[in-house]
């Protein structure tokens, strides 16, 4: 399994792997991300990369699938899964990605690398392989789609929140890069309520 290799390393130098890879891959994509640029920013050698993984091509699928199963780790263990209501379900999820954001500040360009550099179905096939069940669970088990309006399209309305929920996070994250102030998620939380709170007077009974 290739999370070996990250596995076998110092962790001091692995978290600065982690990051300065994220960072590089996440600002110029795979093709353009300089090898060079990683090792000075992590402090390792060149010698010590290609010790651990033979090509680059092997240390960005390492890391896609390092993201993949950090993210999916992170909700399957912090969410509350018998909350019912699916509106709830995705503001958790979207608390739970923002705080990861926080604590590893690379991660959501990085992330949106993974998809711009492979396919859906190739994306797919990774979130199925190393976190199986993990999307028809978030988006069945225990939920209860009876509380949207009657003539409601239910499907639509959930992709227009998870399109809402992505941008948001995404211009958030943006502006706090910019500003370089302290991200304050109990205010944060207070916005994403009070957002959705307008969603659901006007999609639910």
């Amino acid at each position: 399994m290739m999370l070996k290799a990250l596995e076998k390393m110092d962790p001091v130098k692995r978290a600065n792997l982690i990051d300065s890879a994220m960072k590089e891959f996440g600002k110029n994509g795979f093709d353009k991300a300089s090898t060079n640029v990683i090792v000075n920013e992590a402090g390792i050698s060149k010698g010590l990369l290609y010790h651990y993984f033979s090509t680059k091509q092997e240390l960005f699928e390492t890391l896609s699938i390092y993201s993949i199963t950090l993210i999916g780790d992170h909700i399957e263990q912090e969410l509350d899964w018998e909350i019912g209501d699916i509106t709830k379900r995705l503001e958790h999820i979207t608390m739970i990605k923002l705080r990861l954001f926080k604590m590893y500040p690379y991660l959501l360009d990085f992330s949106k690398n993974i998809f711009s550099e492979s396919t859906l179905d190739e994306v797919k096939e990774k979130i199925y392989k190393y976190i199986p069940n993990f999307h028809e669970k978030v988006f069945s088990y225990h939920i209860d789609y009876s509380i949207f309006k009657e003539g409601i399209d239910v499907e639509k309305a959930i992709v227009f929140l998870q399109y809402f929920l992505d941008q948001y996070s995404e211009n958030l994250l943006k502006k706090y890069m910019v500003s370089k102030d302290e991200m304050n998620l109990d205010e944060i939380e207070k916005e994403l309520k009070a957002y959705l709170e307008i969603y659901q007077s006007g999609f639910y009974k």
